[in-house]
């Protein structure tokens, strides 16, 4: 009998993917990588400087409407510094949730005359994403440095906040965009639903507002979002604010891998019949 070196079966729901098939398609998802960088920013006039911009002026705006016209304080931290931070790490989830939910459609084309596990493209795009983050946060610090502002939780406190929102913010965009994405394979027409629940989830989580903002008599609905401890314990160490629930956190990290994992058998057992039903 024959030994083959890559057999590709369509039993089972999940597909293998352990570090050496992760190895031997390095140079795929580095190139996956790169087309998703250039193709963003090609016959673009400010190519990736959209990266920087971008955020900043969603910031602007922000400060203008919430602080200005709306009179919405935010305390003895710069409107400008207080918005762009918990904005960078929206627009990363909100960035990476779209693209995933788009994938099935987007890559149609290459599915159907290319053979490769197709969790492979999620990384990419999670890189992607990942890279793009990197090049704001290092916006974030120059605008902390323009203002002389200080975050005041220590750098330990920092860099946990900052990765537990990273982490809660890459599983839920994943779990919610691999959902979506099954979806949008037979109903094509819920693709156009993805901004307006991004939108309105933008306002349900605690972005550009604080907890205690909102009555205590429907507060506690928000504490059900997984989102809003990672960004209320942001808050907390990079401007003082409200100390998050510690079991709030805990609850965040359960419910999106819980999510996640459902999320994903459902994405991998869709994608089977995936070139048939498109």
């Amino acid at each position: 009998m024959d030994e083959w070196d890559t057999e590709i079966t369509s039993r089972g729901i999940t597909q293998k993917l352990d570090r050496k098939t992760l190895m031997s398609h390095f140079d795929l998802v580095a190139t996956l990588v790169r087309r998703d960088l250039v193709s963003v920013y090609k016959q673009t006039i400010l190519g990736p400087g959209w990266l920087i911009l971008q955020p900043i002026l969603q910031a602007l705006v922000y400060s203008f409407l919430l602080t200005g016209i709306a009179k919405i304080s935010t305390g003895d931290v710069p409107p400008l510094v207080f918005y762009l931070t918990c904005i960078t790490f929206w627009g990363y989830f909100s960035r990476l949730f779209t693209d995933i939910a788009d994938i099935l459609i987007v890559n149609e084309e290459i599915y159907s005359k290319v053979f490769f596990p197709r969790m492979l493209n999620v990384i990419a795009l999670v890189v992607t994403n990942s890279v793009k983050l990197i090049f704001q946060l290092c916006v974030l610090v120059v605008v902390y440095l323009f203002f002389d502002y200080g975050a005041k939780g220590s750098v330990a406190d920092i860099i946990f906040s900052s990765g537990y929102l990273y982490c809660i913010c890459t599983g839920l965009a994943l779990a919610l965009g691999l959902f979506k994405a099954s979806i949008n394979v037979k109903y094509r027409d819920l693709r156009n639903l993805s901004n307006i629940l991004i939108q309105l989830y933008l306002y349900a989580t605690p972005v550009l507002y604080q907890l205690t903002l909102i009555p205590e008599s429907v507060r506690s609905y928000f504490w059900f979002n997984p989102l809003t401890h990672g960004f209320e314990n942001l808050r907390h160490v990079f401007f003082d604010l409200l100390e998050p629930d510690k079991f709030g956190l805990i609850y965040s990290a359960i419910v999106i891998l819980i999510f996640l994992c459902f999320s994903v058998m459902r994405f991998n057992k869709i994608v089977r019949n995936y070139i048939d039903t498109v």
